[in-house]
């Protein structure tokens, strides 16, 4: 069953529930996943971002070329803010921080996609995080 946030001509918005694919993975045994199953419904959606299979989350699909062209550039041009929530076990020391290393994936560890800090190759990653409880 699917978790339909938000739907309109221009897309589709879905809760995905964590160990689920976003989109299907290499092999006939990771075919299930989110895209497929809103496939069925909405023949016309198109992908705009994902999340991991571990992450629970709302995901956000086109229903047309145009909507996931701009739709991609706002991702891309990081003009969308995100929010993600983490329970962390151990002694976080700090209230609050900021995570900024440029990461790439880690070819020689694929599955699951592991990322490494490559200040050469990697991409921009940066996040603020605070703690809201202990």
């Amino acid at each position: 069953m699917l978790d339909i946030i938000h739907q309109d001509d221009a897309f589709v918005v879905v809760d995905k529930s964590a160990g689920l694919l976003t989109v299907p993975g290499r092999g006939p045994d990771k075919q299930d996943c989110l895209y497929n199953r809103l496939l069925v419904e909405f023949p016309d959606v198109l992908m705009v971002h994902r999340l991991d299979m571990d992450t629970s989350g709302l995901v956000l699909f086109a229903r047309s070329p145009e909507v996931q062209r701009n739709l991609s550039m706002q991702f891309e041009k990081r003009e969308v803010d995100k929010t993600y929530m983490a329970l962390v076990e151990g002694i976080v020391e700090q209230d609050e921080g900021l995570i900024d290393y440029p990461m790439r994936k880690d070819m020689e560890q694929r599955l699951p996609p592991y990322l490494l800090i490559d200040c050469v190759r990697g991409k921009p990653a940066v996040t603020e995080w605070e703690g809201v409880g202990r």
